[in-house]
């Protein structure tokens, strides 16, 4: 069954940002996707290093459809584990500088932002209204478990999935 869509939850890192070219073009890929968090972190403003992903265009068109359907759009991002290190907030501003950098601004193009931890935490905002975009697939699944739906970015079906919750009315 489909359901109205209510929310609409962007991951950032590999849907919008390009962050995995990053880390093989810069000697990272040996860390955990955490532990890349922190380190890229640690040295200044690399996330406005990053590139937007070849998928960027068609998910910005997308953010602003859902938006002008009612529905709200969340980046959804995780910061990485600090263990009480400083650097979360760190990673928080830097992040939205990158948004900000690339043309995403809320208000307009999303409605607000929720960072979590781990990509995992990304399920506590699942429910049978709300729909994540997510480039890694234990995030995906783990939403799904607790009942929200999930595609990739770069699935072909991506748009009309969206658009039939969007077309949905009233299924609470």
């Amino acid at each position: 069954m489909i359901h109205q869509l209510k929310l609409l939850l962007i991951d950032m890192d590999g849907v919008l940002s390009d962050l995995e070219r990053f880390i093989k073009e810069n000697g990272y890929d040996h860390y955990t996707r955490s532990e890349n968090l922190a380190a890229l972190t640690e040295r200044g403003d690399v996330w406005l290093k990053l590139e937007r992903t070849r998928h960027f265009e068609l998910i910005a068109k997308l953010m602003k459809e859902t938006r002008s359907k009612g529905a709200k759009v969340a980046i959804c991002s995780a910061t990485g584990k600090w263990g009480g290190r400083p650097g979360k907030e760190t990673t928080i501003r830097q992040k939205l500088n990158w948004l900000a950098y690339n043309g995403l601004r809320r208000g307009l193009e999303y409605d607000f932002e929720i960072f979590v931890e781990e990509g995992k935490d990304k399920a506590l905002f699942a429910s049978k209204n709300s729909f994540l975009i997510d480039d890694e697939v234990s995030n995906a699944k783990e939403f799904e478990v607790c009942g929200g739906a999930s595609m990739f970015p770069d699935d072909p079906r991506l748009c009309l999935v969206l658009g039939a919750m969007m077309s949905v009315r009233g299924s609470m």
